[in-house]
């Protein structure tokens, strides 16, 4: 059935579909995939509605396991092919350095690479998740997107993040509950310097909880801070009231924080507000 003859649909999302139709019709799209909730969604309409489709996740040292595991699950599920291309951000000095600015130099480093495989392979049609929503929040990527020539579907017919989760659930997407990913720099403050073996401990410090939470919906994440004046690591857990429950189990308790300790953190805690997007710029002024 085509997606705008489903009577689940609202009228006013089926307009925005048929913006994103029109759009897509004859296209040759390669789409920048993450496997999140908005990505998902237009590697749906792309399939759906454009000649030929590909997605491609571009695999940096700032890539979480978990997004990596959900673009090929969720790739293989719509069949849809998936390129994914290897790109080292810390070769950035912007981004080693961990600047406040660092998200500008990844998102054009990311672009430019996905525009050489588009060129290459001859796609006239690059896009990416990025919503309506999105445009009202603090993004330096944005920047480096509006600079290039990748169209966002979703922000261009105004389709916002509850109108993607409303769309995710009536069409039975895989991405429908999954908790939001992030770049793991995301998890540590601005001008602390990002190295490899860093964002090593961070990604195996969440897959490690996330086993112990077996809950793949429920938000998490790892963030880190510098003891100054030592270099000791203090790793500050943020979850929701799933986890605060599990610690009550002292086996459950020392269990994480020996696993966390023998990836090289110090100390490890739990932030008892909760999972917080963002959190990370209350730091800067």
């Amino acid at each position: 059935m085509n997606i705008l003859n489903r009577n689940e649909i609202p009228e006013f999302l089926k307009e925005k579909i048929r913006f994103i139709e029109n759009m897509f019709k004859g296209k040759k799209i390669l789409v920048a995939f993450s496997g999140g909730i908005d990505s998902t969604l237009v590697l749906y309409f792309a399939k759906e509605f454009g000649k030929e489709t590909k997605g491609i996740l571009i695999h940096s040292p700032l890539t979480p396991s978990q997004e990596i595991n959900q673009a090929k699950q969720f790739s293989a599920f719509l069949k849809v092919s998936l390129i994914i291309q290897e790109f080292n951000s810390l070769l950035i000095p912007e981004i080693h350095k961990n600047l406040p600015n660092r998200c500008y130099y990844c998102k054009k480093g990311i672009l430019e690479k996905i525009n050489e495989i588009a060129k290459e392979e001859g796609y006239n049609l690059i896009i990416d998740g990025t919503n309506y929503s999105d445009l009202d929040l603090h993004r330096p990527g944005l920047l480096a997107l509006k600079e290039s020539n990748v169209k966002s579907p979703l922000a261009e017919s105004k389709i916002t993040k509850s109108d993607i989760i409303s769309l995710t659930q009536i069409l039975s997407l895989p991405s429908n509950n999954i908790s939001s990913q992030a770049c793991l720099a995301s998890r540590i403050p601005f001008n602390l310097e990002i190295t490899e073996n860093l964002l090593n401990m961070i990604d195996k410090a969440e897959i490690f909880l996330r086993k112990i939470i077996k809950n793949s919906t429920i938000p998490l994440r790892v963030r880190v801070h510098k003891l100054l004046p030592s270099n000791f690591l203090l790793a500050r857990i943020e979850s929701d009231a799933n986890l605060i429950e599990l610690i009550n189990n002292e086996g459950i308790r020392k269990e994480i924080d020996s696993r966390l300790k023998n990836l090289g953190f110090t100390f490890v805690t739990i932030d008892l507000y909760g999972f917080s997007s963002g959190s990370m710029d209350k730091l800067v002024k």
